[in-house]
């Protein structure tokens, strides 16, 4: 969860897709508790962790997978505020991918200064 600004905070499930497969996402107005729902284009069993706001339109979003046949895997996917607002389905751009090839732990959080 991340705030776009100083109204509406940006939260993304962990869990909760839609028939088509994407992630759901909330932009809420915290004046009025309205939501506005946001979907995010969700790929192979990878599911988001956390949200980080790099700057006034940037945000890291966080995703991380685990099967036994592949091990541990962690993506990062930059994501913009126009995207955000435009009520399209969000892609997003993926920034790197981590995977079991490397030594990797339970990547739950991201941080940035």
């Amino acid at each position: 969860m991340e705030n776009l600004n100083t109204n509406q905070i940006f939260a993304v499930s962990e869990f909760t897709r839609d028939d088509q497969g994407h992630t759901l996402a909330l932009i809420i107005d915290t004046k009025n508790g309205k939501t506005l729902p946001r979907y995010i284009t969700s790929f192979l069993s990878f599911y988001p962790t956390d949200l980080t706001k790099l700057d006034n339109n940037n945000f890291l979003l966080l995703e991380r997978d685990y099967t036994p046949l592949f091990g541990g895997q962690a993506r990062l996917r930059r994501i913009t505020l126009p995207e955000i607002m435009s009520g399209n389905v969000i892609e997003g751009e993926e920034m790197t991918r981590i995977s079991s090839a490397f030594d990797i732990d339970n990547l739950e959080g991201i941080a940035s200064l």
